[in-house]
């Protein structure tokens, strides 16, 4: 059985593997950012007291 890959479906694998990097990156970042911030999991987000006392959050 053979299977045939179109001659552009490189750009599909490079399309979903810069997908991954960013996802990735992003990840990172967003992690930092909490971190810095004091927001712990699983809190989605800083509640009103939380940006009264720390404005990076």
């Amino acid at each position: 059985m053979v299977f045939e890959v179109p001659e552009r479906f490189r750009l599909v694998i490079a399309t979903a593997t810069g997908t991954v990097f960013l996802n990735v990156y992003q990840y990172i970042n967003v992690g930092r950012a909490r971190a810095a911030a004091g927001i712990k999991y699983p809190q989605l987000y800083a509640e009103q007291a939380e940006l009264a006392k720390t404005p990076m959050a």
